[in-house]
């Protein structure tokens, strides 16, 4: 039997764990790709940094001006808490949502994954200006 020396900090993470299970329903605290928006010239380059991701686990869509990123990052093994030393890495499903101005071209995308970055490129095209229709007003 292994003796351990009690702290409050062990009682203090070991209840806000359980907080953190309540709060997210699926036991893990969510996984949030960091993500960078950027505009290159004629494109939006969107790169999420997503390592340890199967190809075949991330879905990539366009829908109204919405971009969307799933993906699931599985656990490789699981521990039990008391075997558990220390847990930094996240598992689980994600999915960003990343609203694109009104002058892209969705069938000009491109997505690439390398590495463990997803980079998806978002054609622009020249925004049509507004014009005015003159409306004839009929007296009744």
């Amino acid at each position: 039997m292994q003796i351990k020396t009690w702290t409050p900090f062990l009682e203090f993470e070991k209840d806000f764990r359980a907080w953190l299970d309540r709060m997210t329903e699926g036991g893990e605290f969510p996984f949030r790709p960091s993500t960078d928006v950027v505009q290159d010239g004629g494109q939006i380059v969107v790169t999420m940094e997503i390592p340890g991701i199967e190809l075949d686990d991330i879905s990539v869509t366009i829908l109204d001006d919405i971009l969307t990123v799933k993906g699931e990052r599985r656990v490789e093994r699981e521990f039990e808490e008391d075997d558990r030393y220390m847990r930094e890495r996240r598992f689980g499903r994600f999915e960003r949502r990343i609203p694109l101005p009104d002058a892209t071209d969705a069938k000009g995308v491109r997505a690439t994954y390398d590495k463990g970055v997803l980079t998806v490129s978002i054609p622009t095209i020249e925004a049509t200006p507004p014009t005015a229709t003159h409306i004839e007003i009929e007296a009744v």
